[in-house]
């Protein structure tokens, strides 16, 4: 439940630094602020109603597979951690964008590129644990690690790909970076002097 909002987390946590850049601590202090109390209200509220009305607490429980469990009531902590800091990153997309860049959009396309390709990486990923699960089996530990590595390796060249299908301006900085730092040009030896 609290991978529903990494990249809400993320997004707030480079926001709120940029505020912080530019010597604003107030704006940060009342958008945490309010989301915080958002989040404990929610968090009760949610308890009380997850306790009160069954459908609700069936159709979680069969979603996250956790049926006759007790002490499910529990889930609603993060759920509401996670609605809070989605609300959190959506007051802080508004100010952001009425305080520093009225007419970029830049914001915008950088979210829904990582949310494309987060929702790539995780579908990969968890499809190649499936099918690598007989390969390798779960019952050693290099199984377990083969499985793992390789999935997520999968699934970073598939975030890799939908990033780079996409125009990721970021991507293409990343890889100007790397190249240059790793493969840099031979130096070029100094000159023997003359005797």
């Amino acid at each position: 439940i609290f991978s529903v909002s990494v990249l809400a987390q993320a997004m707030v946590a480079l926001f709120s630094r940029a505020y912080y850049a530019v010597g604003n601590t107030r704006r940060p202090l009342l958008i945490n602020l309010i989301s915080s109390l958002f989040i404990v209200f929610l968090a009760y509220a949610l308890v009380q109603f997850y306790q009160a009305f069954a459908p609700f607490r069936y159709f979680i429980e069969s979603l996250l597979k956790v049926e006759n469990i007790p002490g499910t009531e529990i889930l609603m902590l993060p759920l509401a951690y996670s609605v809070g800091t989605i609300l959190n990153f959506v007051l802080y997309w508004f100010f952001v964008r009425r305080d520093f860049m009225r007419a970029e959009s830049f914001i915008a396309k950088t979210f829904f590129q990582s949310l494309g390709a987060s929702f790539f990486v995780g579908l990969t990923a968890y499809l190649s644990l499936n099918i690598f699960s007989p390969i390798f089996g779960t019952i050693t530990f290099w199984g377990i690690f083969l499985q793992g590595l390789i999935s997520g390796i999968l699934g970073i060249l598939a975030g890799g790909l939908v990033l780079h299908l996409l125009g990721s301006e970021e991507l293409n900085l990343f890889l100007k970076s790397v190249k240059t730092n790793f493969w840099k040009s031979k130096a070029i030896p100094p000159l023997q002097e003359e005797l």
